[in-house]
């Protein structure tokens, strides 16, 4: 089902499936005027079963919205602390200043590609941790005149054990989905909802059009909103890293 949701094709599928349940309601509502011959008259509780379904969609839709918010938040944390580590490494040595230089290109460099890169994400993030291992071998070694003083090694350690956790935050938060047992009640209760959309506007008497359309349509844009912040490796809402780009070309203009 996973697979399903995750794939292009759920963008067209769902919206037809959604369509047929109204219509399928439609339906029912000629059949029941059809055979019954009398006015189908409201219980009551239909409100309050679409009030429900509305409550529910919110919900998770306002939950995928917040952990996109996150990853943004983990995006400028971390552009903070390189420029930070930038900023710092001016003070040192040459040979510091231009380790540091050349390994903030190679990291940025991953960073404003990672959703344009045609390599798996683990190939991805083993290229990030070979780039991170390399600068970690520098700042371990023993302190020296040409390289940095006690104090300043571990300034460049703290601000590199910062960046870690925060790109291990960052990755692992691109996992963190709409648990899939959520996505399937609100699959299975927007078809239950469409279909009794679709059987309260389909009698002869007050038949209407638009408001099935208007539920077709506000539905099958909310849920592809919520798959689209849950994926953003593939979807079309992606955690912009525009800072990120911005701190990489001028680490390069600087670098002329």
């Amino acid at each position: 089902m996973k697979s399903f949701i995750d794939s292009s094709l759920f963008g067209f599928i769902f919206p037809f499936i959604l369509f047929c349940s109204v219509a399928v309601g439609f339906y029912f509502a000629g059949r029941y005027q059809k055979f019954r011959k009398k006015a189908w008259v409201a219980s009551g509780v239909e409100s309050s079963i679409i009030g429900f379904f509305a409550l529910l969609l919110s919900f998770s839709f306002l939950s995928a919205n917040n952990e996109y918010r996150r990853r943004i938040a983990m995006v400028h944390e971390e552009s903070d602390i390189l420029a930070q580590m930038r900023r710092e490494s001016l003070l040192m040595t040459e040979k510091t200043k231009t380790n540091v230089h050349e390994y903030l290109l190679s990291y940025l460099e991953l960073k404003t590609h990672f959703a344009n890169d045609k390599i798996s994400r683990t190939e991805w993030q083993s290229k990030a941790e070979a780039v991170n291992g390399k600068m970690l071998d520098y700042i371990v070694q023993q302190p020296d005149s040409t390289n940095f003083t006690i104090a300043q090694q571990n300034q460049l350690l703290q601000k590199l054990n910062q960046l870690s956790s925060v790109f291990y935050r960052n990755q692992y938060s691109y996992n963190e989905r709409t648990p899939g047992i959520i996505m399937m009640l609100l699959i299975i209760s927007s078809l239950i909802v469409g279909l009794l959309v679709g059987f309260m506007n389909g009698f002869e008497d007050k038949k209407h059009y638009l408001v099935p359309l208007i539920y077709i349509v506000i539905v099958s844009f909310t849920m592809q909103s919520i798959r689209d912040l849950d994926d953003p490796l593939k979807g079309t809402i992606r955690p912009s890293v525009s800072n990120l780009e911005a701190l990489y070309n001028n680490l390069k203009k600087s670098s002329r």
